[in-house]
């Protein structure tokens, strides 16, 4: 939930950010002992807060639970958030690891049932788009006071923008249900010789791999394997992985995105690509991946999967190192990464990807195959429909791939494809239509007639059967 609706003030009555003369304490400690609610927070959403003294019927000792005054939140059917104001917080979490809080329930409250609530970092929005979000959820099924610790690097985003670490904003509790509690001393911690909010290769190779992961290496011999340079990350546990060879198609498959990019990528969130040794391993990871940052995940039906930046796939004995889903997935982590894209199987993200595959795995017959299919769309709703900012099927993929092309490649539109990249990404949504009249001053009907004259142009030949996207 972002900012914005309505605040009950008669309730939000005082709160405090600890300040130092002339600035705000580095990293932020939250503990509500000083000033007014009012002029450090905001409310939106059904959430009742109040500051008071905390309450006494506490588990534990003096030593182990924070005293003095906290606030008091309350919601009668969910979905409120509280807030701090622009400029409570510093901007720049990059150099920050860890964030905490006390969170109290009463045992009335804890006999009726579990509940959960979010921990957010709201990024600075964009105007009239809203903000981006990292996010937490926090399950609380205690009574009396329980502390909880948890990495920056295990916050998620969500799915309509990936936010930045150096341009946050806010730091807001979202009451995801009907609840009562009070909260005290939200902290961020720093570590100077961490990681920062970004998550480590180390730990990356440990939730792919398990105890194998803890001994990664670049030996031959090594049972999981490492390559990292130039910001790129590959792993694998499959023995017979040439990864030099993988590895030098991943550097190809990000030199032919970045003159497509615009500025504003994260440099620090490395693209990454896992490769496991069979099935089993492969169809784990993201379940496990997503567990890590407190969210659920099914595990992929498809070849090849990206979640939360990090591509992976299975080795494969009959394509070998040279499996083309490894390049596809890569392709959606890097526009993740530096693109700030998120992966959400609709047209732009598929359309990229499939066209670097097919330059690095070309399809035998593929001219063909897009030239009939092109053939018989006759008017714009096929057009609409793909790029409509929604899921599309695989047997779309040649379809997102040459409107891709299209737009990248023709000369009405081509120097402004990285506007279009940064456009979709502060609407928070690759829906077409408005892009074309924001981006172009086109319109569906217009691009009809250039995709299909590209079409013809990139792939003259005789038409045939229906393309799939090849990938295996």
């Amino acid at each position: 939930m972002a900012p914005g609706g309505g605040v009950g003030w008669s309730r939000l009555v005082c709160a405090a950010a600890v300040l130092l003369a002339g600035g705000l304490v580095d990293p932020p400690r939250l503990d509500f002992e000083t000033s007014s609610l009012g002029s450090q927070w905001s409310a939106a959403g059904d959430i009742g807060a109040t500051r008071g003294a905390l309450p006494q019927l506490a588990t534990g000792t003096a030593d182990d639970r924070p005293e003095g005054f906290g606030v008091h939140l309350t919601s009668k059917s969910g979905g409120g958030l509280l807030f701090t104001k622009p400029g409570v917080v510093t901007e720049d979490w990059s150099g920050f690891e860890e964030v905490s809080l006390w969170i109290w329930r009463s045992a009335e409250r804890a006999e009726r049932g579990p509940t959960s609530i979010e921990l957010q970092v709201l990024e600075r929005p964009v105007e009239g788009r809203g903000r981006a979000r990292f996010w937490r959820r926090i399950d609380l099924d205690h009574s009396g006071w329980q502390h909880f610790r948890f990495d920056l690097a295990h916050l998620a985003w969500e799915q309509t923008r990936i936010p930045r670490w150096d341009r946050v904003q806010h730091v807001g509790i979202h009451l995801r249900d009907a609840d009562d509690l009070w909260i005290d001393e939200l902290r961020v911690h720093d570590d100077p010789d961490g990681a920062g909010p970004y998550l480590a290769a180390d730990e990356v190779a440990r939730i792919a791999f398990g105890e194998r992961g803890s001994e990664v290496g670049d030996a031959e011999q090594s049972p999981v394997r490492m390559l990292a340079r130039d910001g790129i990350e590959l792993f694998t546990d499959a023995a017979d992985l040439d990864l030099e060879r993988l590895f030098a198609r991943l550097v190809d498959a990000a030199a032919l995105l970045d003159p497509l990019l615009p500025e504003g990528g994260d440099e620090r969130r490395a693209p990454r690509l896992v490769v496991f040794a069979d099935d089993a391993g492969y169809r784990a990871f993201a379940p496990r991946l997503a567990e890590v940052f407190g969210r659920g995940a099914d595990a992929p039906s498809s070849g090849g999967y990206t979640l939360l930046a990090i591509a992976h796939g299975a080795w494969d004995d009959g394509y070998g190192s040279d499996r083309p889903t490894f390049v596809h997935e890569f392709v959606h982590s890097y526009l993740s990464c530096r693109a700030l894209l998120p992966n959400r199987t609709e047209w732009l993200q598929e359309g990229l990807a499939t066209h670097v595959q097919m330059h690095m795995h070309p399809q035998a017959g593929l001219d063909e195959l897009v030239t009939n299919a092109a053939a018989k769309i006759a008017d714009t709703t096929l057009l609409e429909e793909v790029t409509s900012g929604e899921r599309i099927g695989a047997h779309r993929y040649w379809l997102a791939m040459t409107l891709v092309e299209t737009l990248m490649e023709h000369e009405r539109y081509a120097d402004r494809f990285p506007a279009l990249i940064e456009a979709a990404r502060e609407a928070g949504s690759t829906a077409l239509g408005p892009l074309l009249e924001d981006v172009y001053g086109s319109s569906y009907d217009e691009l009809l007639v250039e995709w299909r004259a590209w079409c013809e142009g990139a792939y003259p030949v005789a038409p045939q059967d229906d393309p799939d996207d090849g990938r295996r």
